[in-house]
């Protein structure tokens, strides 16, 4: 039996779904030439982009927690679940990366925000068993990728956890520092407010929310078909129109 959903939780995934699709249609028109639209990369919509990202990544910390709590109680091989789950995730990461490689000329995403959750859920097993710990892994993990985000090398080597080299050029990029520490705060919220899988918070109900869940509850298939939509029109517009 599947555990019961918690509908904040795909809520919450429902906005930052949107949030992405409006930030994506922004970027895409300016990046074609149909809009001058500079800021899209300063500013607030900088801001706008990594609060989109940190809210999904913090969710998958709080859905590894909900997903641990049910594991437990069905004494379920969790290692073979979260191997699997992490390196399905990261397969649907190098269909982005094959994409951006035949249809844009320069900022292949080799490392972005699909590749890095497939990989933070592998790399967040050992943790699950943790609870105040990961609090301070979190705090420690984001402090480290600060800091390793100011050294720019001229090799690739280290550029996984966080360490750029000189004339990089990527549309996405999710480096495991900082972005794990997001994730085992998201396993420290989850366990503190979802032990066991339930809700200690009543959260009440929001305008849309059926409407949100829904996105959340379907949001890796939204991704995809989103993308493609966006970049089909343009291109017929590009075509046809302009």
């Amino acid at each position: 039996m599947k555990p019961k959903r918690i509908w904040e939780i795909d809520a919450l995934r429902g906005i930052a779904i949107l949030m992405m699709i409006v930030f994506h249609v922004l970027w895409a028109l300016n990046y074609s030439g149909l809009i001058n639209f500079p800021q899209i990369n300063t500013g607030f919509w900088r801001a706008f982009a990594y609060t989109t990202a940190t809210t999904f990544i913090f969710l998958v910390g709080i859905s590894l927690t909900l997903s641990y709590s049910h594991v437990k109680k069905t004494k379920e091989n969790y290692i073979g679940k979260y191997l699997k789950r992490g390196i399905r995730v990261f397969c649907y990461g190098l269909v982005i990366t094959l994409m951006t490689a035949l249809f844009f000329k320069e900022g292949l995403v080799f490392f972005g925000i699909l590749h890095f959750i497939g990989v933070g859920i592998i790399l967040s097993i050992p943790f699950l068993r943790f609870n105040r710990l990961n609090l301070l892994f979190g705090i420690v993990f984001i402090i480290a990728g600060i800091l390793l985000r100011q050294i720019i090398l001229t090799v690739p080597w280290f550029v996984l956890f966080g360490v750029r080299y000189w004339g990089m050029v990527t549309f996405d990029y999710y480096p495991i520092l900082p972005w794990l520490g997001v994730i085992l705060l998201g396993i420290f919220f989850g366990k503190q407010f979802y032990p066991n899988g339930k809700s200690k918070i009543k959260v009440p109900a929001i305008p849309l929310k059926e409407i949100l869940s829904f996105l959340g509850r379907n949001s890796l298939l939204i991704y995809f078909v989103h993308l493609i939509v966006i970049f089909t029109a343009i291109f017929i517009i590009k075509q046809f129109w302009v």
